[in-house]
Parts: C-alpha cells; sequence; structure tokens
C-alpha cells in the first residue's frame, strides 16, 4: 500500500517525466528541422531581428546591423533597410529575447571554436544552442507554473493538467518546439517566473500553516482536493524580504516588457499580485527602481542607433484595422483566435465565472481580463498578423488565464463522471491542436491572410495536398 507521502512523489515525478517528454520531443523536431527544413537555420522570421543584438554585439563588436540582416535572413531577402540619422540600419525589436540568448549564444560559440564550424554567429551550433536553450527554458517555466498553482491552494492533479493542457493544445506548442527564436514562448516563460516569484512571497496559509489559520480544517478536510484559501490568508512570510529580491522581481517584469513592448498589458497583475509585498517598507523602491532600470536598456538602445530619443520603434507600421479588427482578432475567419485554439475561449468563460464567483479574488480576475482585452484592443487594431500559427500575439496570456482557470476549477466538487468528461475534453483539444499544427507544418495549408477555417481544419482531405 503506497503512503500518502509516496503517492504525492509518484504524481509530481510523472508530472516532471511528462514535461521532460515534451522537452525532448521538441529538441528532436528541432534537430529535425535542421535536417528536412527549408533552411538549417533555427533562428528564423522576427527571431532574426531579436538575435541580432546578440550576434552584433559579440561577434563584430558593434550595433552595425548592416551586415547582420542579409547574413540572418538567408537565403530570404533581408527586409528593406530603415537607415537612422547616424547612418546606422534600425532594428524594430526590443532587445530583452537577446538577454535571454546570451547563455545559448556563448554555449554555441564555445561549440564551434572546438569544432570545424565557423565561429560566426550563424553556424549549425549557435542556431541548435540558442534554439534549444530557449525551448528548456519555456518548458521549464510550467515547472514554476505548477509550483505557482499549488503555492495558492490548487491540489496538485488539477495544477498539473492546467500545465500540460497550456503546452499542448495551444499555438505556443509551435513556439517552444519549432520557432523558440520567437519572442512568445520566451514571454511565456517570463511571465511563468514573474508568477512563482508573487505566489512565493504570498504563500497560502492553507498550505503551510493551515491548521494556526483555520483550525476546523484538520484531519481529512484537510486533504480535501476542492479546499481554496481565502484571499485574506494570502499575507507575507514573517521573515523580512531582502532587497535583492525586490530587485531581481523588477528585473523580470521589466525583462517581460523588453521581450514584446505589448507585455506591459500584464503590468496591473503584476502590481496585485505583488501587492502585500509593496507594502513592506522600500520594496516597492527597489522593485520600481530596478523596473525602470531595465526598461530603460531599450530606449537606450535605440538612442545608440538613432542619436536621439525614439518613442515608437515600429517605423512605417501603423494601427488601421479599427472595430473591425477587435471582431477578426477574435473571430475572424484568416486568424480568429478562438475559431483556431478555442481553448483560449474556453479560458476566458471560466475566468468569467471565477469574477463572478470568487469575490475574494476578484482583483486577480479583473487584471487578468483587463490584459487579455487589451491584447484585443492593440492586436485588432493593428491588424498585421504575420504567418502565424493560430493568432501568436495572445499566446503571452496563458500562464494568467490558466491561473484563473485553475483558481476557479479548484472551487467547484465535480463528480467522477465530470472529471472524466473534462479530461475528454481537453484530450479533444490537443488532438485537435495537433492535428492544425500538423498541417501547418505541412504547409498543406497557406500562412498568409489569404487562408479560411475550411483550408485550415480540412486540409488532409484537399486535393491540393500531397505528403
Amino acid at each position: 500500500m503506497k503512503t500518502p507521502t509516496k503517492a504525492i512523489e509518484i504524481e509530481r515525478n510523472l508530472f516532471y517525466g511528462i514535461l521532460g517528454l515534451i522537452f525532448l520531443g521538441s529538441v528532436f523536431l528541432l534537430f529535425l528541422t535542421t535536417q528536412l527544413g527549408d533552411s538549417p537555420h533555427l533562428i528564423v522570421s522576427d527571431g532574426n531581428g531579436y538575435y541580432a543584438w546578440v550576434r552584433s554585439l559579440f561577434i563584430d563588436g558593434d550595433l552595425d546591423f548592416s551586415n547582420d540582416f542579409p547574413l540572418l535572413y538567408a537565403p530570404d531577402p533581408a527586409p528593406e533597410p530603415i537607415i537612422t540619422p547616424k547612418g546606422l540600419v534600425h532594428n524594430k525589436y526590443p532587445i530583452g529575447l537577446a538577454i535571454l540568448e546570451i547563455p545559448g549564444f556563448f554555449l554555441g560559440h564555445f561549440i564551434a571554436l572546438l569544432t570545424p564550424f565557423p565561429a560566426d554567429g550563424i553556424s549549425l551550433p549557435y542556431q541548435l544552442s540558442v534554439a534549444i536553450s530557449l525551448t528548456a527554458f519555456v518548458v521549464g517555466s510550467f515547472a514554476l507554473f505548477y509550483h505557482s498553482l499549488r503555492h495558492f491552494g490548487v491540489n496538485r492533479n488539477l495544477a498539473a493538467t492546467v500545465a500540460i493542457t497550456l503546452l499542448l493544445s495551444t499555438n505556443l506548442i509551435h513556439y517552444y518546439a519549432k520557432q523558440p527564436t520567437m519572442a512568445h514562448g520566451a514571454g511565456v516563460a517570463v511571465l511563468s517566473f514573474s508568477l512563482w516569484l508573487g505566489s512565493f512571497k504570498n504563500l497560502p496559509l492553507s498550505i503551510t500553516h493551515r491548521e494556526n489559520c483555520n483550525p476546523s480544517q484538520s484531519g481529512e478536510d484537510r486533504q480535501n482536493p476542492t479546499f481554496l484559501p481565502n484571499a485574506d490568508s494570502l499575507d507575507l512570510r514573517k521573515e523580512k524580504v531582502h532587497p535583492l529580491f525586490s530587485l531581481f522581481l523588477g528585473f523580470i517584469i521589466g525583462l517581460l516588457i523588453l521581450l514584446r513592448n505589448t507585455n506591459a498589458v500584464f503590468s496591473p497583475f503584476q502590481f496585485y499580485l505583488n501587492l502585500k509585498l509593496f507594502k513592506q517598507k522600500f520594496n516597492i523602491i527597489y522593485c520600481s527602481f530596478s523596473f525602470l532600470a531595465t526598461v530603460s536598456l531599450q530606449k537606450i538602445s535605440l538612442w545608440l542607433l538613432w542619436g536621439e530619443w525614439v518613442i515608437y520603434p515600429y517605423k512605417n507600421e501603423e494601427f488601421k484595422q479599427g472595430i473591425q479588427g477587435l471582431f477578426l482578432a477574435l473571430w475572424g475567419n484568416s486568424y480568429g483566435l478562438f475559431m483556431y485554439h478555442p481553448l483560449y475561449l474556453l479560458l476566458i468563460i471560466i475566468n468569467l465565472i471565477g469574477l463572478v464567483k470568487l469575490k475574494p479574488y476578484r482583483g486577480y480576475f479583473i487584471t487578468i481580463l483587463i490584459a487579455f482585452f487589451a491584447l484585443v484592443a492593440i492586436n485588432g487594431s493593428w491588424g498585421n498578423f504575420g504567418d502565424s500559427f493560430g493568432h501568436r500575439a495572445f499566446i503571452e496570456t496563458l500562464p494568467l488565464l490558466g491561473f484563473g482557470a485553475a483558481l476557479t476549477l479548484q472551487s467547484y466538487s465535480p463528480s467522477s463522471t465530470q472529471v472524466k468528461q473534462g479530461y475528454a475534453i481537453i484530450g479533444l483539444l490537443i488532438l485537435l491542436n495537433f492535428y492544425l499544427w500538423l498541417g501547418y507544418l505541412l504547409k498543406a495549408y497557406p500562412h498568409n491572410m489569404m487562408r479560411n477555417l475550411a483550408q485550415v481544419y480540412l486540409w488532409l482531405f484537399s486535393t491540393d495536398f500531397r505528403v
């Protein structure tokens, strides 16, 4: 007979094992891409713009992208360059992802120096090291996401189920297993990391000291898997928070915005999550200083290119879709988020239920929904979707939507039949996602805005499709 402690260890190891299999499968696909893809490069598309900061600085020792872009984008043509007043080629992409790519870059550089591959910042060792390191960061961050949910009183099975569902049933899969050098997967990882930091300093007493804060929750009741602690019990732990923690938290929140500037929509949630932390003397000062110093790196980098302060780096790109774009972003025939990946719609509905039902946690749900619908307004009115698997601009919302959904589901006591039905729905969503993703990888339907739902969902039966 298994002891409770042994059962917990087995469940936890099973979850870690699944994460490990997801990582290994992703690495295998990355290796396969270098051999069977259109080019051996894993740093592609927008990823070239992010990575150019690293290559130019550490290989060329400058910020002159006139040679980097043609080398990185080959065999495709480089984008039409925008020349700054200093005579340099403009790089519109933020530098946050470049910061995260530095460890992978140096590993690739070390391997290149020991092998016949050229140490040019572009050869295969760099491609694999940078891509695999980012994949590891994204997949590994879901271990922290899992522990964040546990810190908030979510039971083990539900926390693991939510984490695995987010990894396998949305378009996130493409941006850690095939194109990890895009900023979206890294944004998910940094947001999960910041959620873990916030939850770590707001541990529910129901987990660590439940018998002290609620004597009625004892014996068998303490094992109640549907128990959700009252938000009032999410007090700071008694020990003093070290200034370095606040400084590091500010850096992580700032890094999130450095990855993609639109990630600023998550700032209200970050502030609310760490509200009790900021009530301690000087914590908000330390955190704010670190945050401002981090986000200022973007302005400094643009100033080095332009010789003047630049407010909006996306030159020649503008918001042009208007109100119609808001509808198309969610329900559109070409890139509608809910039409291609219905889990997002399900998560929004569950968060709305939580907003109504879980009054003590209402602040979390409000800030989560603010972030989501702010992205709808930004991305919908912009309307530039690129060659994306699904609508990738919403991927970064997944940790927060999953967090709110887990809190809501934890408050219910489902029957065994309902649990089975839930797993069946998740299984169908995962199968649907893999089916759509396979069609995308095989280019069985258009990658651009000319595609429609029929082409995407019926690609396997198309007379134009050839393996």
